[in-house]
């Protein structure tokens, strides 16, 4: 996968992230929801699980990216881990954790693609 897209999918992980959020309030409040909420959480958690696995496997991050990628993906992890307690002053938090991580490594990426376009 080219460096463009991955930048693209690092993107909408923070789209994830907010999704997640909103999943979680309609499902803790029981607010209507046309969808299935279980399955549309398992599935924006499976998807911000492959695209950081993606992200990680990629073999000419720089350090900075590696960094960065790290530094989410604990994040997430305590999120996710909040996430399935309810308690929902700790995943209000870690969401923009995460939200803020995730726009670091976006900005990691697209500088490690300006100098590689530069080089």
């Amino acid at each position: 996968m080219d460096l463009l897209t991955l930048i693209n999918r690092a993107g909408r992980q923070r789209m994830l992230t907010q999704e997640l959020m909103k999943l979680h309030l309609i499902k803790s409040y029981n607010i209507p929801y046309r969808g299935h909420v279980n399955q549309d959480i398992l599935e924006c958690v499976e998807s911000f699980n492959s695209t950081q696995v993606m992200l990680g496997a990629k073999p000419d991050n720089n350090l900075r990216v590696q960094k960065a990628i790290s530094v989410v993906n604990e994040a997430w992890m305590k999120f996710i881990a909040a996430f399935e307690t309810h308690e929902l002053d700790d995943v209000v938090e870690l969401n923009t954790v995460v939200l803020k991580e995730m726009d670091h490594l976006v900005t990691e990426l697209v500088l490690q693609y300006s100098k590689s376009c530069k080089a």
